[in-house]
């Protein structure tokens, strides 16, 4: 059995921002302005909260009714938008310290990686350089190499495949990756570690943010997966587990 562990990037090997609900919403927000200026239609949009989600939705659009000139003109201008809190992120980033003893877990025990990422490319390899992760990893999936992001599966597909793995895990943060793991039929391990009181996030926002801030920070607390747990370093056990019951 070829076992492979997929993971998210951001808020699973290291922390950066998005962390923080309150810059969440902020970037729910400028990218729905950013898509609706770019020639989206609000509709499209409309009853969307995440932006990965607005992001599927604006490419799908963008793809049925642009121009081939005006598609590659429309992902010029995303690329610009994203890259500059992609960026940041990276720069921000710090790694968590159950991560390299995790990783250097799964590596004596033969288990190939992969990262699956909604961030870039470039993004991605200034975090895995900077916390030096990158000698973990078989492979590195972002979104340049996907049309649709997770929590469409494609990205955890095309990983998989790559890896050659019979038996396949997604570790993540978040919601997007519990969902994109169950439609991928690959078991979901989602790590929540300490997650701050609700009011840290509260100050200073708007009473419609107040109650998006509650209902993404709910979410987080109650996502729906195979494991959830505490810290990278119980997913060894979780697979000796599932290859028992194979």
């Amino acid at each position: 059995m070829t076992v492979g562990v997929l993971f998210d990037l951001e808020d699973t090997l290291v922390k950066t921002p998005w962390s923080d609900c309150r810059h969440v919403i902020e970037f729910r927000h400028q990218t729905r302005a950013a898509l609706i200026q770019f020639g989206i239609p609000y509709l499209v949009l409309k009853g969307v909260e995440r932006s990965t989600v607005m992001r599927n939705r604006a490419d799908e659009y963008a793809k049925q009714k642009f121009s081939q000139e005006e598609l590659q003109e429309f992902h010029g201008k995303m690329e610009r938008f994203l890259s500059a809190y992609e960026l940041d992120s990276a720069v921000k980033s710090t790694v968590f310290s159950d991560t390299v003893e995790a990783l250097e877990r799964l590596r004596a025990k033969a288990v190939r990686m992969a990262i699956v990422t909604n961030t870039s490319a470039k993004a991605a390899a200034s975090m895995l350089q900077r916390h030096s992760l990158k000698p973990y990893f078989d492979l590195i999936v972002t979104r340049k190499d996907v049309e649709q992001l997770k929590p469409n599966p494609e990205g955890i597909f095309l990983a998989a495949r790559t890896l050659g793995a019979t038996k396949c895990f997604m570790v993540g943060d978040s919601v997007l990756d519990a969902i994109a793991a169950k439609s991928a039929g690959v078991v979901s391990i989602v790590v929540t570690r300490e997650q701050d009181e609700m009011e840290v996030y509260l100050n200073g926002l708007s009473a419609r943010d107040v109650r998006e801030a509650r209902a993404y920070v709910e979410e987080r607390k109650n996502v729906q997966a195979d494991y959830v747990i505490k810290s990278l370093i119980e997913i060894l056990p979780l697979i000796v587990a599932e290859q028992r019951k194979a």
